[in-house]
C-alpha cells in the first residue's frame, strides 16, 4: 500500500522543518490568566520584582497544537491513494512504447497520449531510454531509442491519422532495430484489430517475452457508405461496443447542415436509418457525419455518384408493344431503376417524347431502335449535348439513317453477322476495355459473346473514344465528346438479340458507370441561348490518363483540411484505399471531384481482443481507476483540532461557562459540516460579475488565442463605443474579451468573433452553451476578415477564416442565412445604409432570412419576431474600427477611402442598435394609427 501512496504537492513538506521553532514558541507563551478584580491587590503594586518565572503551556496543549500544524502541512501537501503503481516494470535496458494512432484511435486519442507521457516519465526517472513507434507513422520514422526529453517531443507530433494502422510494416522495422529480449514492450493498442492484430502480437512477444497491452475501452460508431435510394438515403451505422444514441447528420458543401436525425444504435451491430427528404434535397448532401464522434470514421464524404440521377428512356417506333418484357428498353430500365430515378414517355412518337424529357430535365438519354430523326429533334439534341447532357445510344438495323451529329462514330451500312450457316466467323468475346473509360474496373464474364455488330469506319475512329472492342479489335462500344456532355454508342442491341451482353451482370455495371460519370439534370437551354452555329466544336474529354489531384482531405478526427506535402497525385481513385499517400478526402480531376472515405463496405470492423490474437503478455486498461484524495480528511481533522485547541484554551482561562459552552459546540459543529469533503455546487457567476454584466451595457469578442487579433478585436470594439457615446445616446462601458469555456455569455447581447486561420471548434460543451446563448435571443457576429483574401472562396478553396468558422457552424443549429436585404430592419436601425463595409468592402453581411408575410405590404422595414441570432460578414469590422491610444486608427481601409472608414462605424453603430432594440424600426408603420387614436 505504501508502493501506491504518493504527494500531488510533495515541496509543501519542507514545512515540517518549521515544527521545532513552533513547539519553542508554544512552549513559552502559556495560555492567557484569568484577571480577578480585587481591589487590595493595589497595595502590591509598589512591590520590586526580582526574578520572573513565566507559567509553561501544558505539554498535551503543545502536543495538540503541533498535531494540529503537522496535519495542516500535510493536507497542503495533498496526498493521495494511487490505485497502480507503475505501468512499466523496473528494467534494465529501454523502454519500447508502440502507439496505435490510426482512424479507430481518434475519440479517446488524449488518454492514449497521457498514458504514453506517464510511461516516459517512469523511464525518465529510472535514467531508460524510450523508443516511441506510432503504427500509422510515417515509414521512415525514427524508431532508435532516446532521452525521455526527445521522446516527449516526438510524442507530442504523433497525432490521429485518418487511415487504418499499418502495423505489418511497423513488424518488420522493429523486427530490424530490436532483438530478442532487447527491449521492454508497452503497445497501446486501437479499438479495432484491423486484420494484423495477430501477427503483429507475435511479433512484439518476439521482442519481450512478457510484454504489455493496454486495451481500449472507448466504442465507436462508424459510418458505412450510404445509399441514395429512390425516396429516401439509407445510411448504415456500425457500432462497436454498448448500445448508445447517436445524432446522424447531413451537410452540403457550404457546412449547412441539411438535415440531421437522432437514433439508438444497438450493441455491437448495424442499424440501417433512414433519412426522408427530396430528391433534390438529398443531392445537396455533401457529408454525413455523426455528431460528436471525432473520428474520420464517423465521417463520409459523397461525390457525383451519390447524386440519384434521372435517365429517360426513348424506345423507337419500331418498338414491339406487343411483348413489353422482350423490348430492348425493359433491359435498361431493369438495370438502372434501383439506382436511377427513370422517366419514360409512352403513347407519344418519339420527337414529342424526346422534348417532353430534354425540358423536364434529365442526365441521360437513352434511344433504342431509333433511326432518323426531324430536323427539329436533332437541333435540340446537339443543344442539350452541348449543355452537358449524355445521349446513350444502342444500335439497332435502322440505327444507320440516324443524323451524324448524334452519333460518335460513322457507320458502315448493314450489320455484321458473327456465327450461323451463312458465316465464317465464330461469335466474339469481348477483349479488352480502355483504361481510360469509365469501364476500365468491370469484370467481364468469359461467357458473353457478341453475334452481331454494327461497323464504324475506321477513318472516324481517331476522332472519338474506343471504351470497349472485341478480341478481333473491332470496336464495340465508343463515345465522343460534344461541349460539355458526351454521345455513347453499343454497337449491339439493348436485348440479347445481337448478343448476351444484356443479361449479364456487366451490362449493369456499365450502365451505372455511364449514369455516376454524367452530369446532375440538364435542361434544355432556350434556342436564343446557343444557336446550331453555336453549338461548341467538338473536343475530346480531359484525358482520364491524368492523376486525381487531392483538394481537400480529412485529419484523424474527421475534419477537412487542404492537403498537406504527404498526399499525392492518384492515378485511379477507384482502387485507391485510404493510406498515407492517399489520405481521405475530395480529389479533382478536369473538374469532376471524387470522394476517397476511410470506412468502405469492405472495412474490418473486428474489435481488438487480446485472447484472439493470442497474446500471452500482461494486460492492462486505458482508463485506470482516479487517484482517491486524502486530504480533505485530514483537513477536517485539523479543523476538529483547531476546535478542541479553542475549548482547551477556554478552559484553562475560567473562561468556559455552560452559555459558552453550548456556543462553542455549535461553532465545531459547523466547522465539521464546513471542512466536510461532501461536494458542494460553486456559484458558476460571481456578483461583481453578474453587477457588472446588467448595470451598464458593454460590447464584447471572443478571445482566439491569436494575441495580434485579440488585441485588434479590443481596439476596434473601444473604438465603436467611444463613436456610439459620441453620435447616439447610449454610452457603453469598455469592452470585453470572453473566454466562451468560463465566461457567462447573456450579460452581452452581442458578441463580435473573429476567425482565425486553423483555429479549432470548442468542445461540444462550450458549443452547447454558445447555441442557447443564441437560441435565448444572443447574437454573435462572426467575421472572417478575408474579404481582401485574393484566394477564391469556393466549396473546394476556401479560405482557413472560411473553414473554421464553417467547423465552427457545424457544431450549432444555424438558421437559414442571406444576405441583408434593402428593407431589413439593419439598414434603418440607427442611420439609413446600402452596404456593411468594413476594412475591407467585398464581402455581404448575411442574417437570419425572414420569409415575407401578407401583410408586409407597406412596412417601412423587414424584421423578424426579434434579432437575428447569427450576423456573418468577411469584412474585418474591428480593423476598421481600431483606434489607438491616442485616437488614431491602427489600419488602413482597403481601397483608402476615409467615407469607408465613416461608413463602417455607421455599420457597427446599425447593428449595435439593432441587437438592442430589435425590431423597432420595422413597427414604426404603427405611429400614424397610434397618434390618431390618441388624438381622439
Amino acid at each position: 500500500m505504501i508502493a501506491n501512496f504518493a504527494f500531488l504537492s510533495p515541496w509543501m513538506l519542507a514545512a515540517f522543518a518549521a515544527l521545532p521553532l513552533l513547539w519553542f514558541i508554544l512552549r513559552l507563551t502559556p495560555p492567557r490568566p484569568t484577571r480577578e478584580i480585587f481591589p487590595p491587590t493595589r497595595i502590591l503594586f509598589g512591590i520590586q520584582e526580582e526574578q520572573r518565572t513565566p507559567r509553561r503551556t501544558p505539554w498535551w496543549l503543545t502536543a495538540l497544537r503541533l498535531l494540529l500544524a503537522a496535519l495542516v502541512i500535510l493536507a497542503l501537501a495533498r496526498p493521495a491513494l494511487q490505485p497502480s503503481a507503475n505501468l512499466a516494470e523496473t528494467r534494465q535496458g529501454p523502454l519500447l512504447i508502440v502507439l496505435d494512432n490510426g482512424w479507430d484511435s481518434a475519440p479517446d486519442f488524449a488518454t492514449r497520449r497521457d498514458v504514453a507521457a506517464r510511461l516516459i516519465d517512469e523511464a525518465g526517472r529510472d535514467d531508460r531510454p524510450v523508443a516511441i513507434a506510432a503504427s500509422a507513422g510515417e515509414a521512415n520514422a525514427n524508431l532508435a531509442p532516446t532521452s525521455s526529453s526527445e521522446a516527449t517531443r516526438r510524442l507530442a507530433a504523433i497525432e490521429p491519422e485518418p487511415f487504418p494502422a499499418n502495423r505489418q510494416a511497423l513488424a518488420d522495422r522493429l523486427a530490424q532495430l530490436f532483438p530478442a529480449g532487447s527491449a521492454e514492450v508497452v503497445w497501446i493498442g486501437s479499438v479495432l484489430d484491423g486484420g494484423d492484430g495477430g501477427s503483429f502480437a507475435a511479433a512484439l512477444q518476439n521482442i519481450d517475452a512478457d510484454p504489455l497491452l493496454i486495451t481500449a475501452p472507448t466504442a465507436l460508431s462508424v459510418l458505412r457508405p450510404p445509399r441514395n435510394a429512390a425516396d429516401r438515403a439509407d445510411v448504415r451505422v456500425s457500432r462497436i461496443g454498448p448500445a448508445a444514441g447517436i445524432t446522424l447528420a447531413g451537410f452540403d458543401s457550404e457546412g449547412r447542415r441539411l438535415v440531421d436525425t437522432q437514433t439508438n444504435l444497438a450493441a455491437n451491430t448495424d442499424t440501417d436509418v433512414e433519412i426522408q427528404l427530396p430528391t433534390e434535397m438529398r443531392n445537396e448532401i455533401a457529408r454525413f457525419e455523426i455528431v460528436g464522434a471525432e473520428s474520420a470514421g464517423a465521417v463520409q464524404l459523397l461525390d457525383g455518384r451519390w447524386r440519384r440521377k434521372s435517365v429517360g428512356l426513348i424506345a423507337g417506333e419500331a418498338g414491339d408493344a406487343a411483348q413489353p418484357l422482350l423490348a430492348p428498353l425493359t433491359y435498361v430500365e431493369r438495370a438502372l431503376s434501383p439506382y436511377t430515378d427513370i422517366k419514360e414517355q409512352s403513347g407519344e412518337t418519339s420527337p414529342q417524347a424526346i422534348d417532353k424529357l430534354l425540358t423536364a430535365g434529365v442526365s441521360v438519354l437513352v434511344l433504342t431502335q431509333t433511326g432518323n430523326l426531324p430536323p427539329e429533334t436533332v437541333d435540340k439534341l446537339r443543344r442539350w449535348i452541348a449543355a452537358g447532357g449524355t445521349l446513350l445510344r444502342f444500335a439497332s438495323p435502322n440505327i444507320g439513317a440516324s443524323d451524324p451529329e448524334l452519333l460518335p462514330v460513322e457507320l458502315r451500312e448493314g450489320e455484321r453477322a458473327l456465327g450461323g450457316s451463312l458465316s465464317w466467323e465464330e461469335p466474339q468475346a469481348i477483349g479488352r476495355l480502355s483504361p481510360e473509360s469509365p469501364f476500365r474496373a468491370i469484370e467481364i464474364p468469359a461467357d458473353v459473346r457478341i453475334r452481331r455488330q454494327i461497323l464504324a469506319e475506321p477513318r472516324s475512329l481517331p476522332q472519338a473514344e474506343t471504351w470497349a472492342e472485341l478480341s478481333d479489335g473491332t470496336p464495340l462500344i465508343t463515345a465522343v465528346t460534344r461541349g460539355q456532355g458526351r454521345i455513347i454508342l453499343f454497337h449491339v442491341t439493348a436485348d440479347p438479340r445481337w448478343s448476351n451482353l444484356p443479361i449479364s451482370g456487366a451490362f449493369v455495371d456499365m450502365l451505372r458507370a455511364i449514369v455516376d460519370t454524367a452530369k446532375p439534370a440538364v435542361r434544355l437551354q432556350p434556342e436564343n441561348a446557343a444557336s446550331g452555329d453555336a453549338v461548341p466544336t467538338p473536343a475530346r474529354a480531359p484525358s482520364r490518363s491524368s492523376p486525381w489531384k487531392p483538394a481537400s482531405v480529412l485529419d484523424g478526427y474527421g475534419r477537412l483540411r487542404p492537403p498537406g506535402s504527404k498526399a499525392a497525385l492518384v492515378a485511379d481513385i477507384d482502387a485507391a484505399a485510404a493510406s498515407a499517400i492517399t489520405p481521405p478526402g475530395l480529389y479533382e480531376r478536369g473538374g469532376d471531384i471524387r470522394a476517397l472515405n476511410t470506412v468502405t463496405d469492405e472495412t474490418d470492423l473486428t474489435p481488438l481482443d487480446p485472447s484472439a490474437i493470442g497474446w500471452s503478455g500482461r494486460v492492462g486498461s486505458l482508463a485506470p481507476e482516479r487517484a482517491k484524495p486524502l486530504w480533505p480528511w485530514i483537513l477536517a481533522i485539523a479543523a476538529l483540532l483547531a476546535a478542541l485547541d479553542g475549548l482547551a484554551v477556554l478552559a484553562l482561562s475560567g473562561r468556559l461557562v455552560p452559555r459558552r459552552a453550548v456556543t462553542a459546540g455549535l461553532v465545531l459543529a459547523a466547522l465539521v459540516v464546513i471542512v466536510s469533503p461532501n461536494k458542494v455546487s460553486a456559484q458558476e457567476v460571481s456578483v461583481e460579475e453578474a453587477l457588472a454584466g446588467t448595470l451598464e451595457t458593454r460590447l464584447a469578442y471572443v478571445i482566439t488565442g491569436d494575441t495580434l487579433v485579440d488585441e485588434t478585436s479590443k481596439a476596434g470594439l473601444r473604438g465603436l463605443t467611444e463613436y456610439l457615446a459620441g453620435r447616439t445616446a447610449l454610452e457603453p462601458g469598455q469592452p470585453v474579451g470572453l473566454d466562451l469555456a468560463n465566461d457567462e455569455l447573456s450579460f452581452y447581447a452581442l458578441i463580435y468573433w473573429p476567425m482565425t486561420a486553423g483555429q479549432t471548434p470548442p468542445s461540444p460543451e462550450v458549443m452547447a452553451k454558445v447555441d442557447a446563448y443564441m437560441q435565448n435571443g444572443g447574437t454573435i457576429l462572426f467575421d472572417t476578415r478575408d474579404a481582401g483574401n485574393p484566394m477564391p472562396n469556393s466549396a473546394l478553396s476556401a479560405t482557413p477564416e472560411t473553414q473554421a468558422l464553417r467547423q465552427i457552424l457545424s457544431e450549432i443549429d444555424v438558421p437559414a442565412l442571406q444576405p441583408v436585404p434593402p428593407d431589413h430592419v439593419l439598414t434603418k436601425a440607427f442611420y439609413l445604409l446600402i452596404t456593411f463595409p468594413g476594412r475591407w468592402d467585398q464581402s455581404q453581411l448575411w442574417v437570419e432570412a425572414i420569409a415575407d408575410q401578407p401583410d408586409d405590404t407597406g412596412r417601412p422595414a423587414r424584421g423578424g419576431d426579434g434579432v437575428s441570432p447569427i450576423l456573418i460578414t468577411g469584412n474585418d469590422f474591428a480593423a476598421a474600427w481600431a483606434i489607438s491610444a491616442d485616437n488614431s486608427f491602427l489600419y488602413p481601409t482597403v481601397p483608402g477611402d476615409q467615407r469607408q472608414r465613416e461608413m463602417a462605424f455607421r455599420a457597427g453603430v446599425n447593428i449595435v442598435m439593432y441587437t438592442l432594440t430589435g425590431n423597432y424600426k420595422a413597427d414604426q408603420v404603427h405611429i400614424p394609427a397610434l397618434l390618431e387614436r390618441l388624438g381622439q
